[in-house]
């Protein structure tokens, strides 16, 4: 029993110890990880005010700014690799010249694109994850020079990420130098970039965002219609990787050491009640000339004994939780980094040493305070007082300790069942999803036709009551807030919203009501371009008792206008 009960705590403890190390305790595997830190543009007068990188403002902020080594980015995007037997999409990530030089990360096999492989009208070439080197191309040694058809273009492999590379995300197939167009790179409002910068040695956060923004209030100066008002915001890589679950983990490990305590007042009654049963062997020692310190040593031997057992049984309840996790928190930074290591191992061990003392250093004292003349007396009936007072403190510790453990877990559960309660907005029974990607080169209405010929395909199938299409899925925020222009209104009013363009089956489809108007048209196969819908939200930020259908508005760029 006290093995068993050993095992369980050391082995929760052992298993969320790992996770915090991997995830908050461990540097990022990159050289100098703590002067990587993601880059931001930032206007205040957003409601969303962090933005992501426009490339040719990265490119400036490049050449201007002192205070770092170099600042790369990518963005993300869906291709299909057809020059296999089977087309599959891969998850590509068009990288910027630097990339790969900010982060600083040495491929296992081939080499990184070169600075002319980088620029507009250089050689096509892509560098491949582990993942997918080992899934699609068979862990072939000899990948290196053979060329991939991603999304129409033949490229040249030319190098392999080691498996602990995964930056932006662990889904990254391959990274692809963007080999941007001058002419791409003068839209100033394309913030697409994601941005990594490496700082300089013994540069501040500080002042490596007053640098940027001192920068930007220059570009201000020379395009007001773009950069006025715009600067910039920087946060450790770290820390944005990792902020939003730091204090769920360690709650997790502080209710685990709670576990483990309860576990130790538990196996320290167990060990109080078999000394009460071995007192008449003790005093036999000690009338038999035996020195206290010895039978202490011997106790504690014993317990270090059942540490040892348990702490051996926690690591290996310890690598099944873990692989429990990997599965499970698939969304958990870091998570593949989760393993059971050296450091694992050591603090298994040192828990379980750290528990023997909690537990068999009690009954070692209070086997050695008893007097050899009085317990053969008793002959083994009955408990002192003192003994009976321990076990009640320890009995009264781990009820406390329960409580507290069943509190925290009944008031998580209320709120786990409140969140699966809450109403989505439209309704997911029986609802499919697919992507379809389109080329950069393609023309806009060639997509468009695209999509309305798949659709009208997906309705002649004998069983799909509705088929629609959206630019994102439901609850996305892949893209940055879109401003609007609203008619009638003062154009220094600021209007700004996610919007996404859907067809006119997507409402009927998710069932999502409509609480006024219509849903723009009748033709389940149309793209809608020339009228909208808002959330409520929207027209209670925007129009307040006014009442907001039959506004116009137009988002800067575009030349139809939308009705609401």
């Amino acid at each position: 029993m006290v093995v068993c009960t050993l095992a369980l705590g050391i082995g929760a403890n052992s298993a969320i110890f790992s996770a915090v190390d991997a995830v908050l305790l461990k540097p990022l595997p990159y050289p100098a990880a703590d002067r990587l830190v993601s880059v931001y543009e930032r206007n205040a007068g957003l409601r969303q005010a962090t933005q992501l990188v426009a490339p040719g403002r990265l490119e400036e902020w490049n050449a201007q700014n002192r205070t770092f080594e170099a600042l790369g980015a990518s963005y993300f995007e869906n291709v299909t690799d057809t020059s296999g037997p089977v087309p599959e999409r891969v998850a590509a990530m068009n990288t910027s010249p630097r990339f790969f030089q900010v982060l600083g990360v040495a491929p296992a096999l081939g080499r990184l694109p070169t600075p002319q492989e980088e620029r507009f009208g250089g050689p096509a070439v892509i560098v491949i994850s582990d993942a997918f080197w080992r899934r699609r191309l068979g862990a072939d040694p000899s990948v290196l020079g053979r060329a991939l058809t991603l999304g129409g273009t033949s490229r040249s492999i030319v190098g392999v990420m080691p498996p602990s590379f995964r930056y932006p995300t662990a889904a990254t197939d391959v990274w692809s130098p963007t080999r941007a167009q001058p002419s791409f790179l003068a839209v100033r409002t394309a913030r697409l970039y994601t941005t990594v910068g490496r700082l300089k040695p013994g540069v501040t956060l500080m002042q490596a965002l007053d640098d940027l923004n001192a920068i930007q209030a220059r570009l201000g100066e020379q395009y007001p219609s773009t950069d006025k008002g715009w600067g910039a915001s920087l946060v450790p890589l770290k820390e944005e990787q990792i902020g939003g679950v730091r204090r769920s983990l360690w709650l997790l490990l502080g209710a685990v050491g709670l576990v483990l305590l309860a576990a130790c007042g538990n196996v320290a009654c167990l060990l109080l009640a078999d000394a009460t049963r071995r007192e008449h062997e003790m005093a036999i020692r000690l009338a038999l000339g035996a020195d206290r310190r010895r039978v202490v040593a011997e106790l504690i031997r014993e317990g270090l004994l059942l540490a040892l057992i348990g702490s051996l049984g926690g690591l290996l309840l310890a690598h099944w939780g873990l692989s429990a996790l990997r599965s499970l928190a698939t969304e958990l930074p870091r998570v593949a980094e989760v393993t059971v290591d050296v450091r694992l191992i050591l603090f298994t061990f040192a828990v379980g040493a750290t528990t023997t003392l909690l537990f068999a250093l009690a009954p070692a004292l209070q086997a050695a305070r008893s007097a050899p003349a009085d317990a053969l007396a008793r002959g083994g009936r009955g408990h002192t007082g003192g003994r009976q007072l321990l076990q009640r403190l320890l009995v009264g510790t781990q009820v406390a300790l329960a409580i507290v453990l069943l509190t925290g877990a009944g008031l998580m559960i209320r709120s786990f069942t409140r969140t699966q309660n809450v109403s989505l907005g439209l309704d997911p029974d029986r609802v499919m999803t697919f992507r379809m990607s389109a080329q950069w080169s393609e023309r806009f209405d060639a997509v468009v036709q695209r999509q309305a010929r798949t659709i009208a395909r997906l309705h002649a199938i004998p069983g799909v009551e509705s088929a629609a299409f959206s630019q994102l899925l439901p609850a996305a925020r892949d893209v940055p807030p879109n401003e609007f222009q609203v008619y009638g209104r003062d154009p220094r009013e600021k209007t700004f919203a996610l919007g996404r363009s859907v067809s006119s089956g997507y409402f009927r489809t998710l069932n999502i009501p409509v609480l006024r108007g219509d849903t723009c048209g009748n033709d389940p196969t149309a793209p809608v371009f020339s009228s909208a819908l808002v959330t409520k939200a929207f027209a209670d930020r925007y129009f307040r008792s006014e009442d907001p259908i039959g506004h116009a508005f137009v988002s800067p760029g575009q030349l139809s206008n939308r009705t609401t």
